[in-house]
């Protein structure tokens, strides 16, 4: 399971699963609420496939991850080397209109196309300063659903630009992509 943080999918008493993430978080010193897990491997900006067996492995699943992936058509070529032949991949995707996101503008096949091309293996100062100028991290998805909604962006221009401009790409975590069905 990929980035279980406090609430993984699949408990370790109950099925044979490895947790992995890109960070060992504690508690503390995370943006998840509760308590972390403990991770079996800490990749970094390693990929599946170089951090895992090939062809050992029957399920990956996630929640809420593949939007922090900046290359995700890697990812999922990475995903098919370390899964056994009819292995699946189960994930859960956030809907931006539902979500911090909701601001922003859908990804495009020519995002992923580029992201894929310049082989990522961090998010770009262009992709962490479009997260922090046109993130709402007040809104709320009752009130989305609701249409109560009032957008407001969490940060100004300037303050987008600082963030990007002195961010540690190897260890900053934002949503490279969004979707909606």
């Amino acid at each position: 399971e990929l980035s279980p943080g406090a609430a993984p999918l699949l408990d370790k008493h109950a099925f044979n699963v490895v947790y992995l993430d890109r960070v060992e978080h504690t508690a503390g010193t995370t943006y998840l609420s509760g308590e972390p897990v403990p991770v079996d491997i800490v990749m970094g900006n390693q990929l599946l496939d170089e951090v895992l067996t090939h062809g050992a492995y029957s399920y990956l699943v996630s929640s809420h991850v593949i939007e922090h992936v900046p290359d995700f058509i890697r990812f999922f070529l990475s995903a098919r080397a370390v899964l056994r032949v009819g292995g699946k991949i189960v994930m859960y995707v956030p809907d931006r209109r539902y979500t911090f996101d909701f601001p922003r503008r859908d990804s495009t096949l020519e995002d992923i196309r580029q992201a894929h091309e310049l082989a990522l293996r961090a998010p770009t100062r262009d992709m962490v300063f479009d997260y922090h100028l046109n993130c709402d991290f007040d809104a709320r998805a009752e009130d989305i659903w609701a249409g109560t909604y009032v957008m407001h962006r969490s940060h100004t221009l300037e303050e987008a630009s600082h963030i990007a401009a002195s961010a540690d790409l190897g260890t900053t975590d934002v949503h490279c992509f969004t979707f909606t069905p």
